[in-house]
């Protein structure tokens, strides 16, 4: 990697990409006027040049200054083997009160960044190709309101917003990278958390073919007051060059040491009233839910049952309406707790939208974009929201619309980001529920919530349509474009919650299987909102059962960050007792598609793998990594690779959707036995193992369940198990 770094920008050369030059600058409002402050004034010097320690290793820090008016900006390159990491600082050395918009990184437009080789083969942010036509944010945004039934705001001519040349980015993680080779640009904030970022990339059709694309990346200060003498940095932003899920884990791992990590609570097992019963939600149907979960908590108890937006007298009101709940919330407590169940409560304390009226004083402390959150009056009705569900018994907590006023100088404290405000806002309502309850946030990836909600939504809502229309809708498609930082995200800052999968429902089997596919081995929560006192869904429970409890091993996508359909999804699976890996392979096609396997990471464990097809129970015989399938509109595969090695071996389970990483304890082998241990309570309580062997079973033995029997054919084993017990040893012992 080359870098070129200097007073009038930076920027670095790799292999196959060069980033130009990116021109840093810094906005600032004083008095009435607006001040940018930037290498192009002419005043900047460099101040230092020295070795630095950074969390991707030894660097070295260049720093300069440049000065206007006594506005300081100063800035600080460290460049490392992978990249830069770019730092920044505003002091204040007028006489007056002075506010920080923000620091930016603009791509000088006579040296933008040039992606080579194919163009169209280079992916924006995991989403597009460069060549390819996008729809403008505006349309993107207007497609979400519209699945809430929420008008579209009033487009404003000449906007961004508009304009499809502008791509901004998902989430403050964007990805470039290259169908054709693994390594891509990476830019991810790090460090301590000071302020969101946003970014855009613009791609002109007129150079899109070229490779050509110019970055604009914000730090957004929220316009917080810097008084005189005062100093503050904006966010360190990391850009590099190398493998996608290298440099993410790396990212991800820093934040989680930065901004705080919750991981010692487990990903949920439980039920949600949202996507059955919407804002329809009766007493009866929260009880009838709660009876069936208790009919079946030795097959399987739920850690959680949770009421979901319908209860409510009014956004603000969170009474529940008496008509539709005559018994209240005591009567849903107890009859949670008596299915062995953890009560749960949705809230969206921020949003009081259309209510105001109802809270004179709450309006009289709000700004015009909002709540203020840093207000006392505003801060004290928010966590009351809380505090009176917990008081009820309520100890799960899903937090929606986190929307708030951002704008520091309408607030009451003045100096807090946007980023600062929200974290605040979590660390708020995790000091109300204290650290035995669980805290969701519905918020997609965002740093507001590192360190205080014990598990964060992906994204969209999993409405039980594979596809609604648009660009931006609430259906199981978009729900799949979403997972894709979210997964690095897991287990390292805190489980994640892919939203509900479906034992019933609309989607066909084959799409019910790829979406339950992506929220099994995700490794997260597993909920499902089915109504659990329904005959149907109690004779399909055990679609619930092989998801519990979440997956020991977490799933990524293969090359997630070129593939925005993620049709190669899992993990692998390294165990005393043998490494495998757990693949699910997916045609996202309307019509009967061959897909290639093409898992690549394979190659860590082996050549030549036995292949086990979960969802049908059926040997593949061995096979490479590579080879094709014929896969229905929407269907998948998830199949177990076992390397193949001599004697008799263990390929496969249906009792888990891992396939025998989460529900097996151990293996063991002799030249005349098997010994598979089980968790006891991990996965099905009936289904099979499967086994590879030569030489056809003598005998099967077991412990801690009804029944255990085995077949033989074609050197596969089956074992077929029955009413396995929920504690206790539990093992199968079969004889060669």
């Amino acid at each position: 990697m080359r870098h070129n770094i200097s007073k009038r920008g930076f920027g670095f050369a790799a292999e196959h990409l060069e980033t130009g030059a990116l021109v840093p600058s810094v906005r600032v409002h004083d008095g009435e006027r607006d001040v940018t402050v930037s290498p192009d004034g002419g005043t900047a010097q460099k101040v230092s040049e020295r070795p630095a320690e950074t969390f991707f290793g030894a660097g070295k820090k260049h720093t300069y200054r440049a000065e206007s008016g006594g506005h300081v900006f100063e800035w600080s390159v460290t460049a490392l083997d992978v990249g830069v990491i770019f730092s920044a600082v505003y002091t204040n050395r007028t006489a007056r009160d002075v506010d920080l918009d923000g620091f930016c990184l603009n791509s000088d437009p006579a040296r933008p960044v040039h992606c080579l080789g194919n163009a169209d083969n280079w992916i924006v942010d995991g989403n597009a190709a460069l060549t390819e036509a996008v729809p403008s944010e505006y349309e993107v945004c207007c497609d979400r309101l519209t699945c809430f039934g929420i008008p579209a705001p009033p487009k404003v001519e000449g906007s961004r917003d508009n304009d499809a040349r502008w791509r901004e980015f998902k989430t403050e993680f964007f990805t470039l990278y290259s169908k054709d080779h693994s390594d891509g640009l990476y830019l991810a904030p790090v460090g301590a958390p000071s302020a969101f970022i946003k970014g855009y990339c613009f791609v002109d059709p007129k150079n899109a073919a070229d490779g050509i694309l110019r970055f604009e990346i914000n730090t957004e200060m929220s316009h917080v007051a810097v008084r005189p003498g005062q100093s503050r940095a904006g966010q360190d932003i990391f850009i590099g060059c190398g493998p996608w899920e290298h440099l993410s884990r790396a990212v991800f791992t820093n934040l989680a040491q930065t901004h705080g990590c919750r991981t010692h609570k487990k990903p949920i097992v439980g039920w949600c009233s949202w996507y059955h019963f919407y804002q329809r939600v009766k007493e009866e149907d929260i009880l009838s839910t709660a009876e069936g979960a208790r009919k079946m908590k030795d097959i399987l108890p739920l850690d959680t049952i949770q009421i979901d937006d319908g209860y409510q007298i009014a956004l603000g009101q969170w009474e529940c309406i008496p008509e539709k709940f005559p018994g209240g919330f005591p009567a849903m407590v107890d009859a949670i707790r008596a299915a062995g169940a953890r009560p749960g409560i949705w809230l969206a304390p921020t949003n009081t939208s259309g209510n105001t009226a109802d809270f004179p004083e709450l309006t009289s402390h709000m700004t015009p974009g909002g709540i203020d959150v840093t207000e006392p009056y505003c801060r004290a009705f928010l966590s009351d929201c809380l505090k009176k569900k917990l008081d009820l018994g309520y100890t799960y907590f899903k937090i929606d619309f986190n929307r708030f006023s951002t704008d520091a100088r309408g607030h009451f404290d003045k100096s807090k980001t946007s980023l600062e405000q929200y974290r605040d806002l979590y660390r708020l309502y995790r000091e109300t529920i204290g650290e035995d309850a669980y805290l969701l946030a519905c918020s997609g990836i965002t740093r507001g919530v590192f360190g205080y909600a014990d598990a964060f939504r992906t994204g969209t809502d999993s409405i039980d349509l594979w596809r609604r229309g648009g660009n931006a809708s609430c259906d199981i498609t978009n729900c799949i474009w979403d997972i894709r930082d979210i997964q690095m995200a897991n287990g390292i800052i805190c489980p994640v919650d892919p939203d509900v999968t479906y034992i019933n429902g609309n989607l066909t089997q084959d799409e019910r299987r790829t979406w339950t596919g992506f929220v099994g081995l995700l490794g997260g929560a597993q909920l499902v909102s089915d109504p659990l006192g329904e005959e149907a869904v109690m004779k399909n429970f055990r679609q619930l059962e092989i998801l519990a409890p979440a997956s020991t091993d977490r799933g990524i996508p293969v090359r997630g960050e070129v593939d925005r359909w993620k049709r190669r999804f899992g993990f692998l699976s390294h165990r005393s007792f043998g490494d495998a890996g757990v693949y699910m392979v997916f045609n996202p096609e309307d019509e009967t598609a061959t897909v290639r396997t093409e898992l690549f990471p394979l190659d860590e464990i082996g050549e030549r793998f036995h292949v086990f097809s979960f969802w049908d129970g059926a040997y593949l015989g061995v096979k490479g990594c590579d080879f094709p399938l014929e896969l229905a509109p929407h269907a998948c595969r998830v199949m177990r690779f076992t390397p193949v090695a001599g004697g008799a071996q263990f390929i496969g389970s249906d009792l888990h959707i891992s396939c025998g990483s989460t529900e097996v304890k151990d293996v063991s082998v002799t030249a005349s036995e098997m010994r598979i241990e089980l968790y006891p309570d991990a996965g099905a309580r009936s289904g099979c193992l499967y086994l590879y062997s030569e030489a056809a079973p003598t005998g099967v033995s077991f412990e801690g369940m009804a029944n255990a029997a085995a077949e033989y054919e074609d050197g596969v084993v089956r074992v077929t198990l029955a009413d396995r017990a929920r504690s206790g040893t539990q093992s199968v012992r079969i004889t060669f």
